[in-house]
């Protein structure tokens, strides 16, 4: 199971620190702070590394788990799908917030640093749903909607 517990333990790093990052970014521009701006990059861009090893531990992990009782094949696949659009999304930031960095001394990294921000906003976004999905595994009570009624079948009967 040691690949369950680091995806366990690493998924939350990406998400909570992304939004971080982007406030930092909004508080960089609010201050007028090159600083804090270049310092929410290195934060993007190292956040965005860090959805590699969460994405290829979840892989070893749905392997590991699918067949234990009361998990979900179709709650993981969603997580699963979710996963792979968010990996995208997540190196996408990283992407513009490396070239914002290496670009740092032109104007260009202004329009970058937009592209950076919209990024991380949507990153943020499909991170969240990613991790619904993923609670939604083991998590039973994420599975009930507000009339009781489960939205995944783990047994395959349906109502």
């Amino acid at each position: 199971m040691f690949s369950t517990q680091i995806h366990l333990m690493i998924n939350h790093i990406s998400i909570i620190g992304i939004p971080i990052s982007f406030i930092l970014l909004l508080i960089g521009y609010a201050k007028h702070s090159d600083i804090l701006k270049r310092v929410a990059c290195v934060f993007f861009f190292g956040l965005s590394l860090m959805v590699i090893p969460t994405y290829l531990s979840g892989e070893s992990s749905e392997e590991r788990i699918e067949h234990l009782p009361g998990i979900s094949s179709q709650a993981l696949d969603r997580h699963e799908e979710a996963a792979e659009i968010s990996l995208a999304l997540a190196l996408i930031t990283g992407g513009f917030a490396g070239l914002s960095l290496l670009l740092w001394s032109l104007r260009i990294r202004n329009y970058i640093l937009v592209g950076v921000a919209m990024a991380s906003v949507t990153t943020t976004l499909s991170l969240g749903i990613t991790a619904h999905y993923g609670g939604q595994i083991r998590h039973t009570e994420l599975n009930a909607s507000l009339d009781g009624t489960s939205y995944i079948h783990t047994t395959g009967d349906h109502d």
